[in-house]
């Protein structure tokens, strides 16, 4: 409990402490809050591993192993769901490969409202009454974080949290609500848009905005607005940013002002639009350096609250984060594109496995020799993963080897669907296939890669029953060892790469069986 109470700041921050503690102290891969709302289940909170998607988009509450946390069906720690009574055979373990799981009731204000996880594509055999302990610790203490934050203070008229009244008499937005809205958005747009219209409802503003700033061509655009009076801020306008009341706010230091006219009546277009009341909120990259700005403008003046400027402050981040995956999205893409562009010459006949229709073993040393002589060093890196399919011979042996080929072109399909054009995928040899990609020089770009793998790894084929002949089967699920690697001098030889990629899977096997 002392390690969580030493987190500081936000309600956000907090709870995103507790996580990172618990994802230490468990060993996981990701740890998470469920909220349960409307019947439907929202992650809010997130640390670790990024989750399958089909794990992070809301479901129905009934349909997730969150429900049975928190109606007490379920003990706190399983270590293997592959044996356990319940979840061996849950939709949501067979298809996303959760191997581990642990998770608490998460009670707000005496209530159940969701529940505290954590998840593992390994096992976790480790675990112990101790590791139970932390998970409540952790449970209970995020529970506490957020009654604080949903219980109305004793002088607050409107409440407090995420109930306050704001300037307009409207409620500031429901965390449950944004989780919802961050949740299903699949692009910058269908997240800004909606964020946008909470903006306004709360604030009584007439423009809400979202700029992006050119610092080399020394301009301001607006990318996507929402107008409700007679103020009108249009999409795609582009203005000088030396110009803009932006500008002048960050410089100045000034987010929100009631009278521009008399704090910066030297604005033009200020002064031709009218506008008095004025806030704005940077958003800012990994490097916090501004790539643009959150804001709102009306013709009247408005007396904003403290906790609009954290509403805001807390959407620059969300949008930050989706500006930087976007971007982050681009430039893979064209790090993919550019590798195709470079190996499309190696993809020949001899080159093909005929099997499975991957790279074969001549084919994945080519890619990988031209992959690691242009590799641009300390801007990319290379990463590798060796797969074995385990136990492939007794699938032989009990089903045949038609069966057997059967397992392998399934895994092949598992690896192209996890990984983007111009990857290679390959098959090695026998039941073993390599997969290795160009990606951005960081932890967590490699991470979510090898996340992918793991997944692509994970029960890809289920035998058939066999009740008839030698052997009589119930059938089982099929996956793959693997281990990963990165490579991040030219210098390195192909050989050495996969002789690597390939005692790390052989570790993760050993440790698998032990």
């Amino acid at each position: 409990m002392g390690m969580l109470e030493s987190g500081e700041g936000t309600v956000d921050a907090r709870i995103q402490h507790a996580l990172d503690v618990l994802v230490e102290e468990l060993g996981v891969d990701t740890a998470f809050v469920n909220r349960f709302r409307r019947g439907l289940c929202h992650i809010t909170h997130r640390s670790g591993l990024p989750l399958a998607d089909e794990l992070q988009a809301p479901k129905t509450v009934d349909s997730t192993i969150c429900r049975l946390v928190a109606a007490g069906e379920l003990e706190a720690l399983v270590p293997d769901t592959g044996v356990h009574p319940v979840l061996a055979g849950h939709p949501d373990v067979r298809r996303i490969g959760i191997t581990s799981y642990a998770g608490v009731p998460l009670v707000v204000d005496g209530d159940i409202v969701g529940a505290v996880c954590a998840v593992a594509a390994d096992p976790v055999p480790g675990w112990s009454d101790r590791d139970a302990d932390r998970l409540a610790t952790v449970g209970e203490f995020i529970g506490r974080v957020l009654t604080s934050a949903e219980r109305p203070g004793p002088s607050d008229s409107g409440g407090s949290g995420t109930h306050e009244a704001g300037a307009a008499g409207a409620p500031l937005p429901d965390l449950a609500d944004l989780a919802q809205t961050v949740a299903g958005s699949r692009d910058l747009e269908s997240l800004t848009r909606p964020l946008l219209e909470v903006l306004q409802s709360s604030t009584g503003l007439e423009s809400t905005y979202l700029t992006f700033v050119d610092w080399v061509g020394d301009r301001q655009q607006i990318v996507y607005s929402l107008n409700v009076g007679e103020l009108d801020i249009p999409e795609g306008l582009t203005v000088p940013w030396s110009d803009t009341l932006c500008q002048r706010s960050l410089d100045a230091g000034i987010p929100y002002t009631a009278d521009v006219p008399s704090l910066w009546g030297d604005s033009e277009a200020a002064r031709q639009l009218g506008i008095r009341t004025y806030v704005s909120v940077p958003i800012t990259d990994a490097d916090q350096a501004v790539i643009g700005t959150l804001c709102g403008a009306g013709t009247a003046s408005v007396d904003l609250q403290k906790q609009h400027l954290g509403t805001m402050q807390l959407f620059s981040r969300v949008l930050a984060e989706e500006i930087s995956r976007e971007r982050a999205e681009h430039r893979e893409r064209a790090r993919a594109e550019a590798l195709a562009q470079r190996t499309r010459s190696l993809w020949r006949e001899d080159t093909v496995d005929a099997l499975t229709g991957l790279h074969n073993r001549t084919g994945i040393q080519e890619w990988l020799t031209t992959a690691i002589e242009t590799l641009e060093t300390g801007r990319e890196q290379l990463a590798i993963a060796f797969f074995d399919i385990d136990d492939l011979t007794t699938v032989n042996d009990v089903y045949g080897s038609e069966i057997g080929d059967d397992v392998l072109r399934c895994l092949a399909a598992a690896l192209r669907n996890a990984g983007r054009p111009g990857d290679l995928q390959g098959r090695w040899g026998g039941d073993e296939f390599v997969a290795a990609a160009v990606l951005a020089p960081s932890d967590a770009s490699f991470g979510n890669w090898t996340h992918q793998q793991q997944m692509a790894a994970k029960w890809f084929y289920q035998t058939p029953d066999r009740f008839t002949g030698p052997h009589q089967t119930g059938g089982h699920t099929v996956h793959a060892s693997l281990g990963a690697i990165t490579v991040v001098e030219t210098a390195t030889s192909p050989e050495h790469a996969l002789q690597v990629a390939e005692q790390a899977m052989s570790r993760h096997k050993a440790r698998s069986s032990a």
